[in-house]
């Protein structure tokens, strides 16, 4: 039989300051394509209406975070170990009442677009089309 090889694994701190770090990319990826790909075009269009400046204020503060978070990991000279989020979050706590103020109007702005989707074919019909080229796109990536 095969020998058993223990590799070593990063403290759990490290493991969750990267995990931290990694989910901020891909939630921040999210909201761009959420905004850039979904949102934007379909108002350009006229296809979608609303205010989703809530949805426009959570990623321009998620770009702050990230970019904080960047900043302060340069700061350790690249050191996980040494990354203090804490730090960055709390400096950044009276800017988070965008969440209080998206989460107060996501049930109706859901509401909204369930309701302008099934009252326009054409809305529903753009919503596939993208949604097919950014499933495409990020699977070539």
């Amino acid at each position: 039989p095969g020998t058993v090889v223990a590799v070593p694994r990063a403290p759990l701190d490290v493991q969750v300051k990267n995990e931290i770090l990694e989910t901020e990319v891909k939630f921040v990826y999210g909201l761009c394509v959420l905004w850039d790909d979904y949102v934007l075009p379909l108002q350009c269009e006229g296809l979608l209406q609303g205010d989703f400046s809530s949805l426009l204020n959570i990623r321009a503060f998620n770009e702050q975070l990230f970019q904080a978070l960047l900043e302060e990991l340069a700061s350790v000279n690249e050191q996980l170990p040494c990354l203090q989020i804490g730090k960055v979050i709390a400096s950044m706590l009276p800017a988070m009442k965008v969440y209080s103020d998206f989460v107060g109007r996501l049930s109706s702005l859901q509401a909204e677009v369930r309701e302008q989707i099934h009252r326009s074919p054409a809305l529903a019909q753009a919503l596939r089309r993208i949604h097919s080229a950014v499933v495409a796109r990020d699977s070539s990536a």
